[in-house]
């Protein structure tokens, strides 16, 4: 019933004399009715303002998060210890036994004081 009346009323003033639509469109009320159906009746400006806006402040904020520079950390010591040993391995069997020898002996001694 509203869907019929809604169509009769649209068949009513753009199928008949346009005169009625002209003075409507051309008065205030007309105007700014016609403006806010044009921009989707402000939904677009209200997403923006209450979700868009928010949530690009909060990562500009976030930007530098002390969570994320922590969890940063782990990869950039893991790279760090991986050059520190990468460094060490020079294909030399007698540094390879000295460093095997000299672990064996700091575990040994580390159990002993235990």
């Amino acid at each position: 019933s509203i869907a019929v009346a809604g169509i009769a009323l649209a068949a009513l003033l753009f199928i008949g004399d346009s005169k009625i639509i002209k003075t409507l469109n051309n008065s205030f009320v007309g105007a700014q009715l016609h403006r806010l159906w044009l921009s989707a009746w402000g939904f677009d400006w209200l997403y923006q303002r209450l979700f868009v806006q928010p949530l690009i402040t909060l990562s500009r904020l976030l930007k530098l998060d002390p969570i994320n520079t922590f969890f940063n950390l782990i990869p950039k010591s893991v790279q760090a210890m991986h050059h520190i040993t990468s460094t060490s391995q020079t294909g030399n069997l007698r540094w390879y036994a000295t460093t095997i020898f000299s672990g064996t002996v700091i575990i040994l001694a580390l159990l002993i004081l235990l």
